[in-house]
């Protein structure tokens, strides 16, 4: 038995919540992916999930990670992924505070998008879309400035005439 597999109770659900409300150093989530991929694991993809995915595959990793598990997962990329803009963190476990709390400079959400979108897996129009989305929400105005970041970043460029 894994240290993982200590964490869950055979279907996931419990490792999902433990995802989802503690700190995660760890590419756990991965893990959890690669079990329902293989059908070991049948998992709601709630607002839990949504958190799990967004702690454990933001929360101080390099980039490269969130990169990779968004784009070797179609079906984490077309669905799951876009309700990160949907569903409210919380104080721990939010898009701004992974991004300025438990990582460096070119880690975390808002590098790994940008980078998904300058290489064309992420479509630039959609995730401002979500970003408008996301803004007329009520969120805490940290998680609201983070989305305008994130918008802001990806605007494209407007000419300046004279």
């Amino acid at each position: 038995m894994t240290d993982l597999d200590r964490m869950g109770d055979g279907t996931g659900r419990s490792l999902v919540h433990a995802l989802a409300t503690t700190q995660v150093w760890e590419p756990y989530f991965q893990v959890v992916r690669w079990r329902e991929r293989h059908g070991e694991y049948s998992l709601e993809h709630d607002d839990e999930y949504v958190l799990a995915m967004v702690n454990a595959l933001g929360g101080g990793m390099d980039a490269s990670v969130l990169c990779d598990a968004l784009t070797t997962d179609d079906e984490l990329r077309e669905s799951t992924f876009w309700r990160i803009f949907e569903v409210p963190g919380t104080k721990r476990v939010n898009l701004a505070y992974l991004d300025r709390y438990r990582g460096n400079a070119g880690q975390g959400w808002q590098a790994s998008i940008e980078r998904l979108v300058a290489d064309g897996t992420l479509d630039r129009d959609r995730v401002l879309d979500a970003c408008a989305g996301a803004l007329r929400l009520e969120l805490p105005a940290v998680q609201h400035r983070w989305f305008e970041r994130l918008r802001s970043s990806l605007a494209p460029n407007r000419r300046r005439t004279s």
